[in-house]
């Protein structure tokens, strides 16, 4: 029970409140349901939280070899693809042109790494220059 007898004191003209939990049920509920959400099932856990649900992870694409030599041969010519022809190539390739349009983004990256490793070495050895090279071969010079 709270009663509020500050502002009685001070102005004549208030009439001091009581409020009662059972005045207000929906608060009380709402209250008890907080605390009890926050409150760890034991003394020694932290307090457990509602777990969002997880996004379903997305699967990595493996290109055929068909798809990557066109790709390839694109590149050499274009480093960025047009819209519209990303839209052509996709369909020709039977890829989305999100696929697409990422491909030529992690190409794009790639031969950044080779053009800096060219600078610093002054030639690239040709495992660094075929297609088909991974990360950790370039990493290692495997």
């Amino acid at each position: 029970m709270l009663v509020d007898n500050a502002n009685a004191a001070a102005n004549p003209l208030i009439q001091p409140v009581t409020v009662q939990s059972s005045d207000y049920p929906a608060i009380s509920q709402a209250h008890e349901n907080t605390a009890e959400s926050i409150t760890p099932a034991s003394s020694n856990s932290k307090p457990q939280r509602i777990q969002e649900p997880q996004q379903k992870l997305k699967k990595k694409v493996h290109f055929t070899t068909e798809q990557t030599n066109v790709l390839e041969q694109i590149f050499t010519n274009n480093k960025y693809l047009p819209t519209h022809k990303r839209t052509q190539l996709a369909q020709a390739l039977a890829l989305t042109e999100r696929q697409i349009y990422v491909w030529f983004q992690n190409r794009r990256s790639k031969w950044r790494r080779i053009m800096k490793y060219k600078e610093e070495e002054g030639d690239v050895p040709a495992s660094v220059s075929t297609s088909s090279i991974s990360h950790h071969q370039y990493r290692h010079g495997i």
